[in-house]
């Protein structure tokens, strides 16, 4: 569900869009993150299936896979995105007042 919302999102700002300009650009980058949240949960839920009941047995080799580490990187990215686009426009609307 959220890959496919946030994707929606992305498609109809990109492409119907009346307004181009800064609000635009902030709902674009709030579904990115969203979305690569969604692609992270997914991830993990497949990697949970695939190690049920013998994780401890395959953790080193999970924490040195390229999937591990892309896991990383998605839920880094996405956090990180999200935070940077819900900051902005609280930091630039108070050096207003």
């Amino acid at each position: 569900m959220a890959l496919l919302g946030n994707a929606f999102a992305m498609y109809f700002q990109i492409n119907y869009s009346l307004n181009k300009k800064v609000r635009s650009f902030l709902l674009r980058n709030l579904a990115m993150g969203d979305l690569l949240m969604g692609m992270y949960l997914l991830l993990v839920a497949f990697v949970d299936q695939w190690y049920r009941s013998k994780y401890a047995i395959m953790e080193e080799d999970w924490r040195n896979s390229v999937l591990c580490k892309l896991a990383g990187f998605l839920s880094t990215l996405s956090s990180e995105l999200s935070i940077f686009t819900l900051a902005e426009p609280i930091s630039v609307e108070q050096r207003k007042y």
